[in-house]
């Protein structure tokens, strides 16, 4: 959002660094008009903070907000034709999604394996269950995860399992 003569605009074409200095810049503005001001006035003064923009991330709680966000980029990169652009257009790292793909793979390739594995949130992290994952990975289970990806029902990341 971008502050127009006080006012937050919607429409915003302005880099999340310019975005910090007009905000650093109203801040100090606000400080210097207010050297005289009470408690109260300085609380009406103060800037909030602007609403969530592209910039921001969703943290992904569990393997089936894995799962989801996998088959989203995964929908997206069929229809743009580059892994960059669909992870850009759903703001994820390339590392993130490589790092949780086994997740996606596995249930995609073997439902049956992956209803064996058990993420437990309190004992362990996404990354330690994606490691479980890709650990409990076959040879015949990757040759059926490399045919997926081959016929474009899986992303081309290349993992080493």
């Amino acid at each position: 959002m971008a502050l127009h003569g006080g006012a937050i605009s919607d429409f915003d074409t302005t880099s999340p660094k310019r975005k910090l200095k007009l905000q650093h810049k109203q801040q100090e503005s606000i400080q210097e008009s207010s050297n005289d001001a009470t408690p109260k006035d300085l609380e009406e003064n103060e800037p909030s903070l602007p609403s969530c923009s592209s910039q921001c991330y969703d943290t992904i709680k569990g393997p089936e907000e894995v799962i989801s966000r996998y088959h989203q980029v995964l929908k997206t990169f069929r229809k743009v034709r580059t892994m960059s652009e669909a992870f850009h257009r759903h703001n994820v790292d390339r590392g993130t999604i490589a790092a949780t793909a086994p997740i996606a793979e596995l249930q995609t390739a073997d439902p049956k394996t992956y209803s064996t594995l058990v993420f437990d949130p309190a004992m362990e992290t996404l990354l330690a269950f994606a490691k479980r994952c890709a650990s409990s990975v076959n040879p015949e289970i990757k040759r059926s995860i490399e045919d997926l990806k081959a016929r474009g029902h899986l992303l081309p990341i290349l993992m080493k399992y």
